[in-house]
C-alpha cells in the first residue's frame, strides 16, 4: 500500500460469507478472517479496491447461509462482485455431496447475489466521488472526443481533452 509501483487495489476470493460453506469447501479461513483483512487494508486507505468472487449454490447451502454471503457483500463494499453459480465437477468432493442445490434456486441467488454486488459497486463509486485518483488512459472514443482511463484503485473515468491522453498518467477528480 505505501508502495507507489502497487496500487491500492486486490481481488480477494470470498467464496461464501458462511462460515459452514467455507469450511464445506475445504478454505482455511472464516468470514471473519476475510473481513479482517478487509479491514486492514481499509484502515490504509479507506477508498482502498477490493474486488472478490462468491459462489451460488454451492451443495448444503440454505438460505440462511446465502443471506450471510448478501450481507458481507453489503457490508464490505467491495469495487466489484464475481457471481458464479456452482456447477459440479465430476470426481471432486462437492460433486458427491448431499444437498445439491437446484438449479431455480442457484441461478435466483446468483442473480441477488450479481445485484448487490452491483449496488456495492455503486457505493464504491460513490465513496470516491470528490476524491483524486491516479489514472491510466487507456483508449479514445473517437467518435466523442473522449478518453477512456482507470484509476489506481480500479475506477473506468472518461476525460475530454484536446490533447493525446492514450498510455498516459494523470491525476483525475472522480
Amino acid at each position: 500500500i505505501e508502495n507507489d509501483r502497487l496500487c491500492p487495489h486486490l481481488h480477494l476470493s470470498l467464496q461464501s460469507g458462511s462460515d459452514r460453506i467455507l469450511k464445506a469447501m475445504g478454505r482455511h479461513y472464516t468470514a471473519a478472517d476475510y473481513c479482517r483483512i478487509l479491514d486492514v487494508l481499509r484502515k490504509k486507505d479507506p477508498l482502498f479496491s477490493i474486488t472478490t468472487d462468491v459462489i451460488a449454490g454451492f451443495p448444503g447451502e440454505t438460505e440462511d447461509d446465502f443471506i450471510e454471503s448478501l450481507r458481507l457483500i453489503e457490508d464490505a463494499v467491495f469495487s466489484r462482485v464475481h457471481v458464479f453459480k456452482y456447477s459440479a465437477r465430476k470426481g471432486t468432493p462437492a460433486a458427491e455431496m448431499p444437498n445439491q442445490v437446484s438449479e431455480i434456486v442457484k441461478s435466483e441467488r446468483a442473480r441477488k447475489l450479481a445485484q448487490t454486488g452491483s449496488q456495492a459497486t455503486a457505493k464504491f463509486i460513490k465513496n470516491n466521488k470528490n476524491s483524486v485518483r491516479r489514472t491510466l488512459f487507456l483508449e479514445k472514443v473517437v467518435e466523442s472526443g473522449y478518453y477512456i482511463g482507470i484509476t489506481d484503485n480500479e475506477i473506468t473515468v472518461r476525460k475530454e481533452s484536446a490533447y493525446p491522453l492514450v498510455n498516459c498518467f494523470l491525476d483525475v477528480v472522480i
